[in-house]
């Protein structure tokens, strides 16, 4: 039976260090993701508003 990961080139396994950098963008992909779904949560509180107001009905919550 063969180990896995015997014969596969060096350049697949990565160090440590390439990992953290791999989680570091990662994480800072997610943040910015997070960043633009705040902005458009309020995008839209803000157009739900003013239509709100604009129509004279009750402001959404």
């Amino acid at each position: 039976m063969m180990h896995k990961g015997i014969g596969q080139p060096l350049a697949q396994f990565t160090t440590s260090t390439e990992e953290d950098q791999e989680w570091e963008y990662t994480r800072e992909r997610v943040m910015a993701i997070l960043g633009l779904w705040n902005e458009y949560t309020l995008s839209a509180q803000r157009l739900c508003e003013r239509m709100a107001t604009e129509t004279h009905q009750t402001r959404p919550s």
